[in-house]
């Protein structure tokens, strides 16, 4: 715990890690591959310079709204990302409790990412409806409900619900 409150960090796990790198290095393919092609043949090089600020774009956008961890302050539950946190009041949050990954099977992405640096974004399925993702560890999932459902994994799950239970009595 720091001065803010209880801190916990947002772990990738085994299918977060292999997501991300192998999309990043899929992406890294297209460009070389891209740049090689573009040098030996008489396409426009504008062409490769468009692929390069998309794929940078799409890195860099991605790793800026993932989520690198979790905060419970005396007032918030903060969802920190690179840029951006996320802030729920404690005094709007009506339930939290630990999740089965069994409960996002077969949910659909709205908008977000899939497993690129996280699975963050918007999503749908018919157990929970409609909820905002923020979590890389499909292993320690809690589900939030503060007006709307999110779904977050904090490094330690056990620890985190009980600091936001006891922050939220308060």
């Amino acid at each position: 715990m720091d001065e803010t409150g209880f801190e916990y960090r947002a772990v990738w796990d085994k299918r977060t890690a292999i997501i991300t790198w192998l999309t990043a290095l899929f992406l890294l393919y297209v460009v070389g591959h891209a740049a090689w092609i573009i040098a030996h043949s008489n396409m426009n090089s504008r062409s490769g310079y468009a692929l390069g600020t998309i794929v940078f774009f799409t890195l860099f956008l991605t790793y800026i709204y993932s989520p690198r961890g979790y905060a419970i302050t005396a007032t918030h539950l903060v969802i920190r990302r690179a840029w951006k946190p996320v802030l729920l009041e404690l005094a709007e949050i009506e339930k939290a409790e630990a999740l089965s990954g069994e409960m996002l099977a077969y949910s659909f992405r709205l908008w977000g990412s899939g497993g690129l640096f996280g699975f963050f974004g918007l999503f749908i399925n018919r157990k929970l409806g409609r909820y905002t993702a923020y979590y890389t560890d499909f292993s320690k999932l809690v589900l939030v409900k503060a007006g709307k459902t999110y779904v977050i994994s904090p490094s330690d799950t056990r620890e985190f619900l009980a600091a936001l239970s006891e922050r939220i009595k308060q």
